[in-house]
């Protein structure tokens, strides 16, 4: 997978990263943005694969954003930079006091996501992330590199975070995120850097977040315009498992199951898989240039690594926050179990 060789290449003007053709599709003849083609009947929906698109041959897509990710060479080697804010994302600062990559700061967990109306790991009010950013002196000249210790799910859905407070063009991720690093021998400290609060303003990007409220409009229009993936287990797709959060077990009629492992070599060794082949996955599940794509999973959280996957590689992308959880218990929503058809 390529990465950015220099810090220029992540663009100066704080924004979110591009979103492609940001076509807007119409609703029952009102302008919407884009929304997700759901009715009760999967038919309608077309979110397969295409016969050109087969696993011989890369399908043709958008270009890849090769600056929304960098490698751990590139990161050791722009330490110290004086715009580059590193944050390591993580459920409790406990590991990080203990270690963690120099230079970065600890960004918890529970800062980036809320539970709101009994649905869990939703975006934060407004207010409250304006005083995230600037509590973690981020200023518009800022490019910001995250990670987790994990399999890069948490620094994923930070991403999203940040490309909401329209930051998306100047966040990265750090490929193999800390597991990497320090199977490579790179260097640790325990010191915590000193924190220069900012009054940064972010100009919020919206549009990149389904509300409930769009999907049941999508439900009753029928639009087949957008691609919908789930990034849940086959067992909670089928509906054989629940997942959590929810009440129900299935699927938004419609959504093409892509696990969000697929995108990454394995748990111990996270590294995204490359763009060629990620491409191929992706497009499998419908993905398409032509076409928006909506993520979701069962809280926001893992749908993420697919929202971020999918915007690396050009995808015009959106996520379904309050995802499977919500849907599953909101009334006259519909739920489809076992398998699409194909």
């Amino acid at each position: 997978m390529r990465q950015i060789q220099n810090l220029d290449r992540i663009p100066r003007r704080a924004r979110g990263a591009e979103t492609g053709n940001r076509s807007r599709i119409g609703l029952a003849g009102k302008t919407r943005l884009i929304v997700l083609p759901v009715i009760l009947s999967a038919a309608l929906l077309s979110c397969s694969r295409k016969p050109s698109e087969t696993a011989q041959s890369a399908p043709e897509g958008p270009g890849v954003r090769t600056e929304m990710l960098v490698s751990a060479g590139w990161l050791e080697g722009n330490l110290g930079q004086e715009n580059l804010v590193l944050l390591q994302v993580a459920d409790s600062s406990a590991d990080y006091h203990k270690s963690h990559i120099p230079g970065a700061l600890y960004l918890r967990w529970k800062d980036i996501v809320v539970d709101r109306d009994g649905v869990p790991n939703e975006l934060p009010d407004p207010e409250q992330l304006t005083a995230l950013v600037q509590r973690l002196g981020i200023t518009e000249n800022s490019r910001i590199v995250l990670y987790d210790q994990g399999d890069g799910v948490q620094a994923a859905r930070a991403y999203v975070t940040l490309d909401y407070l329209g930051l998306g063009g100047v966040t990265a991720l750090l490929d193999g995120q800390l597991k990497k690093w320090t199977a490579e021998g790179r260097p640790v400290n325990s010191e915590v850097p000193e924190i220069h609060p900012s009054s940064f303003v972010p100009h919020f990007n919206p549009e990149i977040i389904v509300s409930l409220d769009e999907m049941r409009k999508l439900v009753e229009s029928g639009d087949t315009g957008a691609c919908l993936v789930d990034a849940r287990s086959p067992e909670q797709y089928s509906g054989k498992e629940t997942g959590h959060g929810s009440t129900r077990g299935g699927h938004i009629p419609g959504a093409e199951n892509l696990p969000w492992q697929l995108s990454i070599v394995s748990a111990d060794d996270p590294v995204f898989k490359p763009a060629d082949e990620l491409r191929k996955l992706y497009a499998g599940a419908g993905a398409s240039s032509g076409r928006p794509v909506i993520t979701y999973c069962n809280t926001g959280r893992t749908a993420s690594q697919d929202y971020f996957v999918l915007k690396y590689l050009g995808y015009n992308t959106r996520l379904y926050d309050g995802s499977f959880s919500q849907w599953s218990t909101a009334e006259e929503t519909p739920v489809q179990a076992g398998a699409e058809q194909k």
